[in-house]
């Protein structure tokens, strides 16, 4: 049959690239604050066995958003993990709704967590010293955001390459339970989209992973796209 086919290739082709699908085989994904922040912490671990500092509380972030009322959804490798991926992740990306009233939640939450640029290669010490000062003037002449605050990286995308603005993002995003706190992610169909049109080599690399991950959820009877949402 051709499903079973396409089903196989998926699988095969990411075994072709090297990767032990038995960390993503047993499905579904239930804690996924405590997954998602495992996943943060081992990268921690890795980065500083190469002499690198990265401190993220991905809990935290999460929260201080949800819990401000902020509309949000979780994207790039937190919701690849979420969805049962084993890449580890370094920073909490979210696409943010861009009304006037969610921007003012979302300033209004993150200011005591102190926000202010991340540049690759700049310690966080240098990187305060550059003119950044977090309003929401600073939020509506802005789109795209990569921040370090006091919980860890935090990028704000205003928009998803490849699926739109978060009107757009939403259509393709999910229930999940974070900690008894209802948050939305990115689905395995939406996290595919976006990873084809991005087409970086890492994002080529988890795209192996994350279509043999959706062909085996089908295959075992999981409904990937559990619960879509329309816009708005």
């Amino acid at each position: 049959m051709k499903g079973s086919k396409e089903r196989s290739s998926a699988v095969e082709r990411a075994r072709q690239w090297g990767m032990d699908l038995s960390l993503v085989e047993v499905l579904p994904v239930e804690d996924i604050a405590g997954r998602v922040t495992a996943a943060t912490r081992n990268y921690a671990r890795v980065q500083k066995l190469g002499g690198r500092s990265v401190e993220i509380d991905i809990d935290r972030l999460v929260r201080t958003l949800s819990e401000a009322g902020v509309e949000f959804i979780i994207i790039g490798g937190a919701a690849a993990v979420a969805q049962g991926s084993s890449f580890l992740t370094a920073d909490l990306d979210v696409c943010y709704r861009r009304s006037p009233e969610n921007i003012r939640r979302l300033v209004s939450a993150l200011a005591p967590l102190h926000p202010r640029l991340r540049v690759a290669g700049m310690p966080d010490e240098e990187a305060r010293k550059l003119p950044f000062q977090w309003d929401e003037d600073a939020v509506l002449r802005g789109f795209h955001f990569t921040l370090m605050t006091d919980a860890g990286p935090l990028d704000l995308i205003g928009e998803v390459v490849g699926i739109g603005d978060y009107e757009k993002v939403r259509a393709y995003a999910e229930e999940k339970n974070w900690s008894g706190q209802v948050v939305y992610v990115l689905t395995l169909e939406g996290l595919i989209v976006s990873k084809r049109a991005l087409g970086r080599p890492k994002d080529l690399l988890q795209l192996q992973e994350l279509e043999a991950l959706q062909e085996l959820r089908k295959s075992s009877g999981g409904d990937v796209e559990s619960k879509r949402h329309d816009a708005g």
